[in-house]
């Protein structure tokens, strides 16, 4: 499945086919987080917008998804849950820090 896991019809259609698969069991969600926008790293230029696209796919979809699979879980009496991050920037993040 292919989507935009920002979106909440995403994340329901995402965790809704896992459970049809699985007989209605979700034993582990990784929320694998590494999108580092151009908004942190000029932090001077950035936008509003840059940083509302940042918070979404870095924080907002791990808190839907973990929403989406915790109720599976705790009816099945298990589960787990791992938060990582992918990918780290190199280099200086504030290209006007001297």
């Amino acid at each position: 499945m292919v989507g935009d896991i920002r979106d909440r019809d995403v994340v329901a259609a995402v965790t809704e086919t896992a459970l049809a698969v699985e007989d209605s069991r979700i034993d582990i969600l990784v929320n694998n987080v590494g999108d580092f926008r151009p908004a942190a790293r000029d932090f001077m230029h950035s936008t509003e917008d840059q940083w509302q696209t940042l918070y979404e796919v870095n924080l907002l979809h791990v808190l839907r998804m973990c929403h989406a699979v915790l109720p599976a879980m705790v009816n099945c009496g298990r589960g787990a849950i791992v938060n990582k991050k992918a990918w780290c920037p190199r280099g200086d993040l504030n290209p006007h820090a001297r």
